[in-house]
C-alpha cells in the first residue's frame, strides 16, 4: 500500500528486548529497533514514544528525539535504554511474589514520528520474560 506521498511504507522490527543490569531496585531494559526505508528519499525520524507493560503493569514509558535519518533504500538501528518506574515496579514485584510463577508476559509498544505529512510507524511486540532475568 502506498501512502499519500507515493512512498512505500517504512517498517520497524524489534530486534532485541532484554533486561539489563541495574544498580537500583527497578530493572533497566535495552530495546533495539531496526528501521527499514524502502524509498528513494531519506527518512527523517522526528521522535519516538515507547512503553513497556509487564503482566499488565506499565513499567516503562519514554520518549526520545535523538533519532537517526535513515538513508534512501537503507536501514538503521535505534538503541534505547529505559529505566522502570519504581512505583509500578514495586506493584509488579508484589503481584509476582503473591503469584509464584516462572515467567511473566510483556508488551512493548513503539511509535515513530515521521513529521506532519507522513503517518507514524507503530510496532508492538509481546512475549514472555523469565523471572530469573528480572531479579538479576
Amino acid at each position: 500500500m502506498l501512502n499519500m506521498l507515493g512512498d512505500s511504507p517504512s517498517s520497524v522490527t524489534v530486534t532485541s528486548f532484554k533486561v539489563i543490569a541495574s544498580s537500583n531496585l527497578a530493572p533497566n531494559f535495552k530495546i533495539d529497533l531496526h528501521v527499514f526505508n524502502p524509498n528513494s528519499s531519506a527518512l527523517k525520524l522526528d521522535g519516538l514514544y515507547y512503553s513497556i507493560e509487564i503482566d499488565g503493569h506499565t513499567i516503562v514509558e519514554g520518549v526520545s528525539n535523538d533519532m537517526p535519518t535513515i538513508g534512501a533504500y537503507d536501514a538503521g538501528d535505534i538503541e534505547l535504554t529505559a529505566t522502570a518506574n519504581v512505583f509500578n515496579s514495586l506493584r509488579l514485584i508484589s503481584d509476582l511474589t503473591r503469584n509464584a510463577k516462572e515467567y511473566c508476559s510483556y508488551k512493548l509498544t513503539v511509535k515513530l514520528s515521521l513529521g506532519m505529512l507522513r503517518p507514524s510507524i507503530r510496532v508492538a511486540k509481546e512475549g514472555t520474560l523469565s523471572l530469573r532475568d528480572l531479579t538479576r
